[in-house]
């Protein structure tokens, strides 16, 4: 459309279209990256790296890169950080595990919603939780996704489509860094996914 008629759009129309190009690729980018995760953790030895991370600027880069997701569906993201924190883990690996829960967040929240993003440190360790406050699940689907031994995926709140290997990904991912992906959810009053990291080696 661009190539063929750009002349006869105007500014307006020409930022819309541009708008979904925007979200467009970050989607297949996602995907894609998502993809060729899945399949360096089954098919290969994936390449274990972990150093220091600051921790605000990895989730500060991610959340960015989510915004214009969350906006389309008018959903405010809330994530207070201390600038000091670190983790120390394996950064492809850590951002693919926020990548992934953030996007969870996105799809099963209703428009005007709202998620935030909590660090708590404790002694030797890091709690990275996301929050929102979405449509939630029963105690069977917890239960289903803590087994995770298939790809499963339910549409979102505005109908978006999914592989269901995020979680997959997500709980290889922390569990390679010894720790384990904890799920609290209600039906109808969000969810709330958390993981820890170690604070050193």
């Amino acid at each position: 459309m661009l190539l063929e008629d750009f002349d006869t759009f105007n500014k307006k129309e020409l930022k819309t279209i541009f708008e979904h190009l925007n979200v467009s690729t970050k989607n297949s980018v996602f995907l894609l990256e998502n993809l060729l995760d899945w399949y360096r953790t089954e098919k290969t030895k994936m390449l274990f790296n972990p150093k220091e991370l600051q921790l605000h600027k990895e989730i500060v880069e991610i959340v960015n890169l989510f915004e214009p997701i969350a906006k389309k569906k008018s959903i405010a993201i809330k994530y207070a950080y201390n600038s000091a924190m670190t983790v120390f883990a394996d950064r492809n690996m850590f951002d693919s595990i926020i990548r992934n829960l953030l996007s969870n967040a996105i799809k099963y929240t209703n428009e005007n919603g709202e998620i935030c993003i909590e660090t708590v440190k404790y002694k030797g360790y890091t709690e990275i939780s996301i929050e929102d406050n979405g449509i939630g699940m029963d105690q069977d689907t917890i239960e289903e996704l803590y087994q995770l031994n298939a790809t499963k995926s339910k549409r979102g709140t505005a109908q978006e489509k999914g592989t269901g290997l995020g979680l997959l990904i997500c709980k290889e991912f922390i569990e390679k860094h010894n720790g384990k992906l904890n799920i609290n959810s209600k039906a109808g009053k969000g969810s709330t996914f958390s993981f820890s990291l170690p604070d050193q080696k």
